[in-house]
C-alpha cells in the first residue's frame, strides 16, 4: 500500500512525499493550478502555450538543448502536460539525482525567458498540433462533447485553444499569466519512489531543505478566487 505525507512550507507550497520500497528511481513533479478553465476567451490556449515555452530556455539554461541535456546527462526523462484545471511538469530519474531534478523543474517554472523569437517559432508548432487533433476523431470527440456539456463556461473551451488566439498571444501575456497563477499556494510538489519521508530523519530534513532553497524565490501570495462552476 502506497502511503504519503504532506507538508506545507512557509510560503504556502505543499510538498507531498510518497516513499516506495524496492525501487532505485524516483519521479519528481510540480503541479500548478493553471489550465484552460482559468483563461479568457482572448487567451484561450495560453496555458498550453506556456507549457511549451518553458522548455525553450531559461536564464540558467538558455536553450532547449541545455534543458534536455541536463536531464539526459543523468539518464532521466522530462515531460509536461496541460489540462483544463492544472499543468504538470515532471522528471523521472535515479533517486540520487533528486537535487538536480528539482533544480531543473524550478528553473523552468521560475526563470523561463519567453524569448519573442522562440514564441514565433512555437506558434507554428502549436497550430500544427491543433491541426493534428482535428484529424484524429478519437481525440477531438471528447473535447467536442465537453464543449457542448459545459458551454458557455470556460470548462467548455479547448485546452489547445483557437488558432487565432495562438497567433495573437504576445510575451507580456505569458508574464501576466504566470504572475496570476504560478504562486506557491496554487502549486504542489510531489516526489515518489526512493525518497525519504519528511520528518525526523536527517535525509528527510535534507529533502525539505532542498525544496526550501530551490523554491525560495516564490513569495507567499493570497489564493486567487476562481468562480465556481454552475449550469
Amino acid at each position: 500500500m502506497l502511503t504519503h505525507k504532506i507538508k506545507t512550507l512557509d510560503n504556502g507550497l505543499r510538498l507531498i512525499t510518497a516513499p516506495m520500497k524496492g525501487v532505485e528511481s524516483m519521479t519528481v513533479l510540480v503541479a500548478v493550478g493553471a489550465g484552460s478553465r482559468y483563461e479568457t476567451k482572448e487567451t484561450n490556449g495560453l496555458s498550453h502555450f506556456v507549457e511549451h515555452m518553458v522548455f525553450k530556455g531559461t536564464k540558467k539554461r538558455p536553450t532547449a538543448f541545455d534543458i534536455t541535456n541536463a536531464v539526459d546527462s543523468i539518464g532521466g526523462q522530462i515531460n509536461a502536460a496541460t489540462a483544463k484545471e492544472f499543468t504538470i511538469f515532471l522528471i523521472k530519474a535515479n533517486a540520487v539525482h533528486q537535487p538536480l531534478a528539482f533544480d531543473v523543474l524550478s528553473d523552468l517554472i521560475l526563470n523561463a525567458k519567453f524569448d519573442p523569437e522562440e514564441i514565433e517559432r512555437e506558434r507554428g508548432v502549436i497550430i500544427e498540433e491543433i491541426n493534428m487533433y482535428d484529424d484524429m476523431p478519437q481525440e477531438r470527440v471528447s473535447e467536442v462533447f465537453e464543449s457542448l456539456l459545459y458551454s458557455p463556461m470556460p470548462l467548455s473551451w479547448y485546452i489547445s485553444g483557437k488558432k487565432e488566439n495562438i497567433k495573437a498571444i504576445q510575451k507580456q501575456d505569458f508574464s501576466d499569466y504566470q504572475k496570476r497563477l504560478y504562486y506557491p499556494g496554487n502549486m504542489v510538489v510531489v516526489k515518489a519512489g526512493k525518497v525519504e519521508e519528511d520528518g525526523r530523519k536527517s535525509r528527510g530534513r535534507r529533502s525539505i531543505g532542498i525544496n526550501r532553497k530551490i523554491f525560495r524565490p516564490f513569495k507567499k501570495s493570497k489564493k486567487r478566487r476562481i468562480p465556481a462552476f454552475s449550469f
